[in-house]
Order: structure tokens, then sequence, then C-alpha cells
């Protein structure tokens, strides 16, 4: 009687562990493939503002700067649940970029303001994105509630000055212009 038991055993755990080794692949390659998306987001979006700031400066051309917005533009997201960093750091470089444009034939001091802020609040909205990014790709096995949390607990410990910025109605929380 108790021979039957021994192979039946065997093949449960067989199956818990092919199991959970499934689970544990998929999870991994779906963070490898995030991350490996996110990786290229950031360099494309580092390479429409470089662009866009070297119309911005050099040139005169209002239909090719508008084009040039209105691409960085698409290439953030619109409002993000739970977020209110990401949310305010894409906002804040949609401002950035409508300060640009808005201004009919400003001065070069004007211009460098302008680009100057631009490239601030990139530089901040990316940094968000990477420090997410890092967190998802070490967290890539919990839970989405969870990782999500347990992100915005990181924001606030590590880069507390971001998230307040996201609670007062104020715009120029460091940045140069």
């Amino acid at each position: 009687m108790a021979i039957w038991i021994v192979p039946l055993i065997s093949a449960l755990l067989v199956f818990l562990s092919s199991a959970f080794a499934y689970f544990h692949s998929r999870r991994s390659l779906v963070a490898t493939v995030i991350t490996q998306q996110r990786l290229q987001w950031i360099s494309d979006i580092r390479t429409a503002v470089a662009e866009f700031i070297s119309i911005y400066l050099k040139e005169n051309d209002e239909i090719t700067l508008w084009e040039k917005k209105v691409q960085i533009e698409l290439y953030l997201s619109p409002k993000v649940e739970d977020s209110e960093v990401i949310n305010a750091s894409h906002q804040k470089v949609a401002m950035a970029l409508e300060g640009c444009v808005t201004n009919n034939q400003p001065s070069n001091e004007v211009k460098i303001k302008h680009a100057n802020k631009l490239v601030y609040e990139t530089k901040m909205m990316l940094r968000i994105a990477w420090i997410i990014m890092k967190k998802e790709a070490v967290m890539s096995n919990l839970f989405e509630k969870r990782r999500g949390k347990a992100i915005k607990e990181l924001l606030q410990k590590h880069y507390p000055h971001l998230y307040k910025c996201t609670r007062s109605k104020s715009t120029t929380d460091g940045s140069p212009l």
C-alpha cells in the first residue's frame, strides 16, 4: 500500500517544481523585456530633446520645432494611476516644451534659459524612470500592487524633494528657470 505513495509524492514534487520554474522564468523574461523597452525609451527621449534644443537654439523653423515638440510629447505617457511623481515629471517636461515654443522671437539669453529648464526637467524625469526601472528589475517577482507601493516608498525615502514637488503647485523647485 505504501509503494504507490512514493511515486505519487515524487510526481507531485516534479509538477510543483516545474510550475514554480515556469512562473519564475516568465516573470524574469517580462522584467527583461520591460527593462530593454524602457532603456530604448530613455535613449529616444534624450535624442528627441537634444534635437529639439538644437533646432530651438540654432534655427527659426517653427514647423520643425513644433514637429519635434509633438514627437517628444508622444513619448510622454498619459496620467498614470497611483504615480504622482511620474505624472508631475511628465507634466513639467511638457510645460518646459511649451515655454520654448510659445515665445515669439525671444533673445538668446531667454532661449538658453528655456533650453536649460527643458534639460533639467528631462533629466529629472529620466532619473525617476531609471529609479523605477532598477527597482522593478529587482522586484520582478512581486505582485503589481506591492511593487508600485515599494517604488513609491523608495522615491519618498531617497528623493523627498521630487515627491514634495508633486504636492505643491510650484514648478520652480530648484530648476534653473
